[in-house]
């Protein structure tokens, strides 16, 4: 199943996902693939950046629907399911562009830049960075 969803182009895939999420509250084995344990907590390997099914199932649903695959699945097939969850898109680890303390700065994307190879050229200039390697 990870290959259908990898062999799909990149912007099929939300809906073969869905499809795969619709067809689970029929299918006992598929149910109980997505929500295996040794799957939802495999490690990612070396190789590959691929995230196994049931992973990709659950950050589908927790992204679309704001609960794990095992909720999602429960809530389904009861029918309380809250389709009108609000999608964020926020990026663990990560920061919007924003001033020293994390605040959000409306600037265009030059302004920025140019902040940014100024504060770096400082840095430099300081020694608290080395320059990069060529």
């Amino acid at each position: 199943m990870e290959e259908l969803i990898y062999s799909t182009i990149p912007n099929e895939r939300l809906g073969v996902m869905k499809s795969i999420l619709d067809h689970c509250l029929h299918d006992a084995c598929l149910r109980r693939i997505l929500t295996d344990p040794l799957l939802l907590n495999e490690e990612p390997t070396e190789y590959s950046y691929r995230k196994n099914i049931a992973k990709a199932a659950s950050t589908y649903t927790r992204k679309f629907f704001g609960v794990s695959i095992k909720t999602y699945i429960h809530q389904a097939q009861f029918q309380t399911l809250n389709e009108e969850f609000p999608v964020a898109f926020k990026h663990r680890g990560t920061r919007p562009l924003g001033d020293q303390n994390g605040q959000y700065v409306e600037q265009d994307a030059r302004e920025f830049l140019e902040r940014l190879r100024e504060d770096r050229a400082k840095k430099l200039k300081d020694g608290t960075i080395k320059p990069l390697a060529a």
